[in-house]
């Protein structure tokens, strides 16, 4: 599976579990921004680069990194973040099980979700 058709299953996902369309704009309020972090975050987690995550959020590597860097302070400060990011990376989970041309996905991405949310990688 692509980095893009990955991006694009997850920002479908996370519509429709917040109502909330990040392909709409790039609206800096906090709904839109836990949406974008724990995406971010998910996809970088699972071995998408930089530069690739940026081009498909149209921005700069560097807010790709600032999210991802920053994922451990807001799992535990904010609740709502959490929530989103934990169903979003268990949908991805999802996705790897049933991606028949996942490989780079298949190999270790339940482990590493399991690692992330036990607070162990990042």
């Amino acid at each position: 599976m692509r980095d893009a058709d990955i991006f694009h299953a997850l920002v479908m996902h996370g519509k429709k579990i917040t109502g909330v369309d990040i392909f709409s704009s790039r609206i800096r309020k906090s709904e839109y921004v836990r949406i974008r972090a724990s995406i971010m975050t998910i996809m970088r987690m699972s071995g998408a680069k930089l530069p690739s995550i940026a081009k498909l959020f149209g921005c700069h590597h560097t807010g790709v990194m600032h999210h991802t860097q920053n994922h451990l302070y807001r799992m535990k400060t904010d609740e709502d973040y959490a929530e989103i990011y934990n169903d979003i990376s268990s949908y991805m989970s999802d996705i790897c099980r049933t991606d028949k041309y996942g490989d780079r996905l298949n190999v270790d991405m339940n482990n590493l979700i399991t690692l992330i949310r036990n607070n162990i990688v990042i």
